[in-house]
């Protein structure tokens, strides 16, 4: 979970989808979701970095498991304004021939 995270501001830094998507299930609703953060803040010329991110809790639900994650996240503008923002997200992970992968988020 937290390669994800790192990976997932490699991805929107980078303008590359590349780098976060060996860790998200193709075709899930995450896969569209990231997609697209990732061209819009391209777009604005937004980049990331991460201060801190941890894993909360981690439930099983069903076949899939959901993990929570605090995420501190540092924002950086074109403008060069930057602010930090926190997050608590719950990941749906599932396991599909023997790998995880994350398939949505809340």
């Amino acid at each position: 979970m937290l390669s994800y995270i790192d990976s997932l501001v490699d991805a929107i830094n980078y303008n590359n989808y590349s780098e976060v998507a060996p860790y998200i299930l193709d075709n899930s609703p995450l896969e569209d979701m990231q997609i697209g953060l990732i061209n819009r803040l391209t777009e604005n010329g937004t980049t990331e970095e991460v201060i801190d991110r941890e894993v909360v809790s981690i439930e099983e639900s069903g076949n899939n498991w959901l993990v929570k994650t605090n995420e501190t996240i540092k924002i950086i503008y074109k403008s060069g304004k930057e602010e930090v923002s926190d997050y608590t997200w719950t990941y749906t992970v599932e396991k599909v021939e023997g790998n995880y992968y994350v398939s949505n988020i809340e």
